[in-house]
C-alpha cells in the first residue's frame, strides 16, 4: 500500500465487502484501492468541493433483508470552511463500488460537523 497516493495522510478509512475494496479520505478526496490486486494502487474516486474536508466515511451494515444492497452505499460526511456539515450517500450496489464521476444518490446539508452517522431501520416484520 506504500504506493497509494497520500495514504499516510489519510484521516478516515472504509472497507466494502462487495469487491474487496478499501477507501481512504485525505482532505476533500476519497481514494479507492482494490485490495485483490497483486500491486494495490490508489485511484481518485470522489472529489468534494475545495472548501470541504471529510469528517466521517463509512459503510453501514443493514440488518433488514430488504435493505441488504444499501450495505454497499458509501456514506461521506464533510464540513465546509463555515462549519456546515454535509452528508452524501453514494450508491455502491449499482456502481459496483466505483464512484468516480458519480453524483451522490442523496445529499443532505445544514448539519453541524458530522463525526459519525447511523441509519435507523424501520422494522415492519414482527413475530408475536
Amino acid at each position: 500500500l506504500t504506493g497509494c497516493t497520500d495514504i499516510r495522510k489519510a484521516s478516515h478509512f472504509a472497507f466494502s465487502s462487495l469487491k474487496n475494496i478499501m477507501y481512504y479520505a485525505v482532505d476533500n478526496k476519497v481514494w479507492r484501492v482494490n485490495l485483490s490486486s497483486e500491486n494495490p494502487s490508489a485511484e481518485l474516486d470522489i472529489q468534494l468541493p475545495v472548501d470541504e474536508e471529510i469528517t466521517c466515511m463509512k459503510f453501514y451494515h443493514h440488518t433488514q433483508a430488504s435493505n441488504a444492497s444499501r450495505s454497499y452505499n458509501l456514506l461521506v460526511c464533510s464540513r465546509n470552511d463555515e462549519g456546515e456539515g454535509f452528508l452524501r450517500v453514494y450508491d455502491g450496489w449499482h456502481t459496483e463500488g466505483v464512484f468516480q464521476g458519480e453524483e451522490p444518490m442523496l445529499m443532505l446539508d445544514g448539519f453541524a460537523p458530522i463525526k459519525d452517522v447511523i441509519y435507523r431501520e424501520i422494522i415492519t416484520d414482527y413475530e408475536l
